[in-house]
């Protein structure tokens, strides 16, 4: 008999969506992407150097912001997944609709509250309760939306092909915000006036068009306590975490450090960068949603993932010599082709969250992705805090350019962005490994969850009968 890691998942499941509902669904990134995106270019830039707070301020500001930006998470989630749907008419939807007024005016305040406080303590005031007020809301409409995907449809194929269109949608999307750091004070606060009028009117779509499952509004609510321990003692959960926790760790820390990326590949090649890491990206995403059948998810993530590790690592070597440091270019290329399995990350936690509706009774998309942010958030700070050490151990010299760096500078900045990221590939792979939801017990889990909602939708239609006579 094959093992679970190399039985085909042929998967019972085929449940593809309506355009309607993908379009509205997809519609959701819309504001996600304009309101994150703006923010996350504009927000030091215009508290930091236009408007100068002391840095003293600053950082207590950040803590503070950090702290309510991870525990509001899983306290909203829990909140949203026991919302009363019969008295609300959703349970997701119901905080789109009314919330995405309500983001709009929180994005609005961080700019246009009148910044001539005279004052450093106004100023820090206004800083830390916009953030945390725009960071809450954000919270909010991103993780209802995020939930509605996994409960729309349980087809793995679909809910790939959903995010995989949605990742090309963010890509057009975002390319015009990488301006938005070059903007001066007033700009800032102009450009972002005009998309907090224009970004929420997508939710219109997703509320119009996006469906949720009546049978789920009749899940008895799981107690609180009782949902963090099923959360955290989920062991594909914990998988997933992990997971999650060191590929943000080195996003995060090559992100924070690609202004220095560009001392080797010239800041004229920054376009390049992008459209070739992207583009075959995309083409490499939609051979490996085409191969999942035949070889398994996991087994394509694990694959793919051990070939980009072993190129990255020979790139590397090869290119610790200035003259051959045009091979990256080749690297780039070969982690773009080769990074195409991990289309199907996204679809591992909402795998998770069906495994859950059999153990817990309940679909819990809010708490899952909660608990998810709340673990994981520290990795954005832990990245960028590495990628520092390392810098600074190769005797990285603070605003000085290029030409004034040491050579030891140069090799550094290699670490960052070719040796680093293999290991936290390796350890991807050692937990991929560890996942328990593959192969045989995947197609399991879907012929079991199809029989349990199968068997959902007969008793509410007889509970309905019921209420009728």
């Amino acid at each position: 008999m094959m093992s679970s890691a190399t039985h085909k998942e042929k998967l019972p499941m085929k449940e593809r969506l309506p355009k309607k509902q993908v379009f509205g669904y997809i519609m959701g990134m819309f504001p996600t992407v304009l309101f994150l995106g703006f923010f996350n270019f504009a927000y030091s830039k215009f508290f930091l150097n236009d408007l100068m707070l002391e840095p003293r301020l600053w950082y207590i500001g950040l803590a503070i912001y950090g702290i309510v930006n991870g525990i509001n998470d899983p306290i909203i989630g829990y909140i949203t997944d026991n919302t009363n749907a019969k008295k609300w008419g959703s349970r997701r939807l119901i905080y789109i609709k009314w919330g995405a007024p309500l983001l709009a005016l929180a994005f609005a305040l961080i700019w246009w509250i009148p910044t001539d406080h005279g004052s450093q303590f106004l100023l820090f005031l206004h800083f830390t309760l916009t953030l945390c007020f725009f960071d809450t809301m954000m919270t909010m409409l991103v993780m209802t939306w995020m939930a509605l995907l996994p409960e729309m449809t349980m087809d793995v194929d679909e809910r790939t092909r959903i995010n995989f269109i949605g990742s090309i949608f963010v890509f057009f999307l975002g390319l015009p915000l990488l301006a938005v750091s070059t903007l001066e004070q007033e700009q800032i606060k102009i450009v972002s006036l005009g998309i907090a009028l224009i970004a929420p009117l997508a939710y219109i779509f997703v509320v119009k068009f996006c469906k949720e499952k009546p049978i789920f509004h009749h899940d008895k609510p799981v107690p609180f306590k009782q949902a963090i321990k099923f959360t955290l003692w989920n062991k594909a959960h914990l998988c997933v975490i992990a997971l999650n926790f060191f590929n943000q760790m080195a996003s995060t820390m090559t992100s924070a450090f690609t202004f220095l990326f560009w001392f080797i590949i010239g800041e004229e090649n920054i376009l390049w960068y992008y459209l070739a890491g992207t583009l075959i990206g995309y083409f490499s995403n939609f051979i490996a949603m085409k191969l999942r059948e035949r070889v398994g998810m996991i087994n394509l993530m694990i694959f793919s993932s051990g070939i980009k590790m072993v190129g990255g690592l020979v790139l590397f070597f090869l290119v610790i010599d200035p003259a051959r440091e045009w091979l990256i270019w080749i690297g780039i290329v070969w982690n773009a082709f080769f990074g195409g399995g991990m289309v199907f990350r996204n679809v591992l936690h909402m795998l998770v969250i069906d495994e859950d509706e059999m153990k817990s009774g309940q679909r819990r998309e809010g708490m899952f992705y909660g608990m998810n942010a709340l673990l994981v958030k520290p990795a954005e700070s832990l990245g960028p805090a590495l990628g520092t050490a390392v810098l600074l151990a190769f005797s990285y010299i603070q605003g000085a350019p290029a030409e004034s760096q040491p050579e030891s500078v140069f090799l550094g900045i290699k670490v960052v962005f070719l040796l680093i990221p293999q290991v936290v590939t390796l350890i991807s792979m050692v937990i991929l490994w560890l996942f328990p939801i593959k192969g045989k017990a995947l197609v399991e889990l879907q012929e079991k969850l199809d029989a349990h909602h199968v068997h959902k939708t007969e008793s509410l239609a007889l509970s309905q009968i019921e209420a009728l006579d």
